[in-house]
């Protein structure tokens, strides 16, 4: 079984982490939202996971929704708030920094949330897994949890309206909030 609990903390480190070195970098960026893109790979037979952490202004997410908002709801979120892009790759400071959660278990093996929850990846007909099923997982196990909680903001520079989220390789695995 993979517990994914030990994740939490070096995870939460390295948002943190960043986070602090963006706002040292670019103390006049005022941010609306910090995002986490995560991609599932499977390197000779162990599964891995990277993601990147990413920030975007709003001058460049209403840019961003002026030149693509045409193509559709896909292509932007909305809350109560308004529309903003909510894909961390199209953000104004795209991967700012790279975590890896490498080996993270052999094919076959089963994932036990921070909440205690188990998770079995679901596999194609040829018996592979599925990527979308290793970000479902990775959703469920981890990330919902630890980026939901995250306060440490430290000294960056937020704009009123302020979110924060995750997307990961499968489009439809996203959800942003505000903080």
């Amino acid at each position: 079984m993979v517990d994914l609990a030990p994740y939490c903390i070096p995870f939460n480190a390295f948002l943190a982490n960043s986070i602090r070195e963006f706002a040292a970098e670019r103390p006049d960026v005022e941010v609306s939202c910090v995002g986490f893109y995560g991609c599932p790979q499977i390197w000779e037979g162990v599964l891995n996971f990277w993601g990147q952490v990413s920030f975007d202004t709003e001058k460049h997410s209403t840019e961003h929704l002026a030149k693509y908002q045409h193509r559709g709801p896909g292509w932007y979120a909305e809350d109560e708030f308004g529309r903003y892009c909510n894909n961390p790759a199209d953000f104004a400071f795209p991967d700012y920094r790279c975590f890896n959660f490498e080996g993270l278990c052999s094919p076959g093996e089963v994932f036990q949330s921070v909440t205690g929850e188990l998770f079995e990846l679901d596999r194609d007909e040829e018996g592979d897994y599925l990527d979308y099923d290793l970000c479902r997982v990775m959703w469920e196990c981890l990330f919902r949890d630890v980026l939901k909680n995250f306060q440490d903001f430290g000294q960056l520079r937020r704009a009123p309206i302020f979110r924060m989220g995750c997307r990961l390789y499968e489009g439809d695995l996203r959800e942003f909030w505000r903080c």
